[in-house]
């Protein structure tokens, strides 16, 4: 077979389309904050530290602690707005949200991207899954 027609029979081929994994997901809140680790309910395991690049603030990388879990955190501060910390959560929690270890913590101040202040559980809805009803 010549280049040719090899080239041409290769054309003729239809193309595969290639599959895609469905992204994790990923929810990421900017939250006022001293303190670079705050509790949000779940239960975390530290597995790495790095420099970010243009930033004197290092970056912090967490697990769930869950066996079944696959969730990660990343935990930075904003270069621009050093009392600003900046956590991303990937992945959705296998399992329901831990009892708390003592009383219940309001959910932290949160700052969205927008600019807009909004109360809220930055794991997605632990501390909703805590919450009791006090209206009866």
């Amino acid at each position: 077979m010549t280049t040719m027609a090899a080239t041409a029979a290769h054309a003729a081929k239809p193309k595969k389309k290639k599959h895609r994994e469905p992204r994790e997901l990923r929810f990421t809140f900017r939250t006022q904050s001293q303190v670079d680790q705050l509790e949000d309910g779940y239960r975390w395991r530290k597995y790495g530290q790095k420099a970010v690049k243009n930033s004197p603030f290092p970056r912090s990388y967490y697990r769930c602690t869950s066996a079944a879990c696959g969730v990660k955190k990343r935990v930075e501060r904003d270069r621009d707005e050093p009392g600003v910390v900046v956590t991303t959560y990937e992945g959705k929690h296998a399992h329901p949200c831990p009892a708390p270890a003592t009383g219940h913590l309001p959910p932290p101040l949160l700052l969205a991207d927008g600019g807009r202040v909004a109360r809220g559980d930055a794991a997605a809805g632990c501390a909703q899954e805590r919450a009791v009803d006090t209206s009866a």
